[in-house]
C-alpha cells in the first residue's frame, strides 16, 4: 500500500510506504515482541482470573443443559428446558430453545457424564489446545514466510 499525504502550513510534503513486510520487520524486533508478549499474558491472566466465576455464564451451561437433554433422549429443540435448568441451578430465560447444531450437541454430549465444573473445565482446555495448535500452524515462519530477524 502506498499513501500520499499533502501537509499544509510550514511543514514539505512527503510520501509514506506502508508496508506487509515493514510492518513484520517492526514487530519482530524484540522491544515490540516484548510489550506485546507482555500485554497477551496480562490479558490472559484478567481471563483466567474470571474463568472460575464463569461456569454457568458464557454459554457453557446452555450447551452443557441442551446436551444433557440429549443424553436423557429428550429432544433439545423442543424441551421445555425449566425444570431441568433448576436441576441443575442453572438460570434460562422462560421459553428458551437450543439453536445449538446437532454435531455440537453429540460433541458435547460425553462431558454430560461429568459434573458441570470439571466438564467446563475440560471444554475450556480443549478450546486452549485448539486455540494453541491453530496459531501455530497459522503463524509458524515456514508458512508466513516471515523469519523474525533480532538487528
Amino acid at each position: 500500500m502506498t499513501e500520499s499525504h499533502e501537509l499544509t502550513g510550514n511543514r514539505r510534503s512527503r510520501s509514506l510506504t506502508v508496508s506487509i513486510e515493514g510492518l513484520a520487520l517492526a514487530l519482530t524486533r524484540p522491544i515490540p515482541v516484548a510489550i506485546l508478549c507482555a500485554a497477551a499474558l496480562l490479558k490472559a491472566y484478567l481471563v483466567f482470573s474470571i474463568l472460575p466465576t464463569r461456569v454457568k455464564d458464557w454459554d457453557f451451561d446452555l450447551y452443557y443443559v441442551s446436551a444433557l437433554a440429549l443424553r436423557e433422549n429428550q429432544n433439545p429443540y423442543t424441551l421445555d428446558y425449566k425444570a431441568l435448568a433448576t436441576r441443575l441451578g442453572i438460570a434460562v430465560v422462560p421459553d428458551w430453545r437450543s439453536h445449538d447444531t446437532p454435531t455440537l450437541l453429540v460433541v458435547f454430549e460425553p462431558l454430560t457424564k461429568l459434573p458441570m465444573k470439571e466438564a467446563f473445565w475440560i471444554w475450556t482446555s480443549l478450546n486452549i489446545v485448539g486455540l494453541a495448535v491453530t496459531l501455530f500452524l497459522l503463524l509458524r515462519p515456514s508458512r508466513t514466510g516471515l523469519v523474525p530477524r533480532w538487528d
